[in-house]
């Protein structure tokens, strides 16, 4: 599934960036500390059509834990898991506001060819 989200709390601005979330009945795997899932070529070629930050969530739906993961200009690869280090937790939330707060203050009008997400 997709989704539009707006930032609240910058001033001045409606900062906006785009999530495609995948979820997985069983998907982190404790031994690899990644959370698996299944990005697609096509499916990163489309995100990086899209002049804005946009991001896959792996999302598992035993342990409910979610990770993030950036497609940025340039990205032309698929992938089948995230790092556990990419864990959508309280410190990784505020780089997230901060890092698409960033890219709407500097005018940003071209996918981010960079991210901490990567």
């Amino acid at each position: 599934a997709d989704y539009y989200v707006e930032l609240e709390g910058v001033r001045g601005m409606r900062p906006i960036f785009l999530v495609q979330v995948k979820t997985k009945h069983t998907g982190y795997d404790q031994r690899t500390r990644t959370m698996r899932t299944r990005v697609t070529k096509s499916d990163v070629k489309k995100l990086c059509k899209i002049p804005l930050p946009t991001y896959v969530l792996a999302a598992c739906n035993q342990t409910k834990k979610v990770f993030i993961k950036a497609v940025v200009k340039g990205d032309k690869r698929g992938f089948t898991s995230v790092p556990s280090h990419l864990k959508l937790n309280a410190v990784n939330l505020v780089k997230l506001h901060q890092e698409v707060a960033d890219f709407w203050k500097a005018a940003g009008r071209s996918k981010p060819t960079t991210s901490q997400f990567v």
